[in-house]
């Protein structure tokens, strides 16, 4: 039997395992990790998503690159934005493209260097628990929100989507020189629009009877999104092996990675709910984004409260 209680309407849905990477018979482990990165990688890229405007989508996909659009003054390297690596928490974010505003009407998948990655996060600070008033010290913050997987009968707000309290996913933003970092190519090592594969999944899900297979396939046609391996010192930084209702007692020990980040800790962020909110299974609001409506997640981010 599962180790968590999961949603009845979730075992009942054939993509629940899918997003994970893996079988049924290995999802009860997987629920027993609360705080784990899924997402399409290898030993050499991770892939992460952001939502963009047509101009910033157009320019960029075309060059392979965020200098097009800098220097075409559509994109800037000054403002706070955030990557996620879970597709449907993508699809959430940007109404699939098409339920939301006209600036997250592009999504682009990212696939970025797994090692530039890693050494991101490194110097991530959470915003939520005991680091959650530090959020402008930095360039990186992390959040933790709950996971996210499609569903067709979600009550209109989650847009074709449930969260899962039980697991979390993770949400990176970025500020100052780690937002410069996607001006990288050796960071930044190819960027591909897959606005159409997030619009004909939405289309099985809304279609009669909904297709999961057909959406599942749209989202990931050639690979999986899957746990990855985290090196420990990593999972230290991120506070990964925090287990669901020990949020409390983290928030009093960050523990041996705080102190290997350095002078690079990023701005953790957060107001409201922090932990507190995680053990409840709340999504805590995000950093807001004060691009204005021009890039990335432009019009209030779902996860943390420390503004830019």
């Amino acid at each position: 039997s599962l180790s968590v209680q999961v949603p009845a309407q979730l075992l009942g849905n054939a993509h629940f395992p899918w997003q994970l990477g893996i079988s049924a018979r290995r999802l009860a482990s997987a629920m027993s990790q609360f705080r784990e990165i899924r997402a399409i990688h290898d030993a050499s890229i991770v892939r992460v998503y952001q939502a963009y405007n047509d101009a910033i989508a157009d320019s960029a996909v075309a060059a392979n690159s965020f200098r097009a659009p800098l220097e075409a003054g559509l994109w800037s390297a000054t403002r706070m934005t955030w990557i996620k690596p879970s597709a449907v928490w993508m699809a959430y974010r940007c109404g699939w493209t098409v339920k939301k505003d006209k600036n997250q009407a592009r999504v682009l998948a990212l696939d970025v260097s797994r090692e530039g990655f890693e050494e991101l996060l490194m110097s991530a600070r959470l915003s939520h628990g005991s680091e959650q008033g530090k959020c402008k010290e930095g360039s990186v913050t992390v959040q933790w929100d709950p996971e996210r997987f499609m569903h067709p009968e979600a009550p209109t707000k989650d847009v074709l989507t449930r969260s899962v309290p039980q697991m979390r996913s993770i949400q990176i933003g970025l500020r100052g020189a780690a937002v410069e970092k996607l001006l990288d190519p050796a960071f930044l090592v190819k960027i591909t629009d897959v606005t159409h594969s997030f619009r004909r999944a939405a289309q099985a899900l809304e279609a009669s009877p909904p297709d999961l297979d057909a959406a599942a396939a749209e989202l990931w046609p050639d690979r999986k999104e899957e746990q990855m391996q985290v090196p420990p010192e990593l999972r230290a930084v991120l506070q990964m092996d925090v287990r669901l209702g020990e949020e409390a007692s983290a928030a009093g020990a960050v523990g041996a990675g705080k102190g290997a980040r350095g002078s690079a800790a990023a701005g953790g962020g957060a107001g409201g709910g922090g932990e507190g909110a995680e053990g409840a299974g709340k999504e805590v609001p995000k950093v807001e984004d004060d691009s204005v409506g021009q890039q990335d997640d432009s019009v209030g981010q779902p996860e943390s409260q420390c503004h830019a």
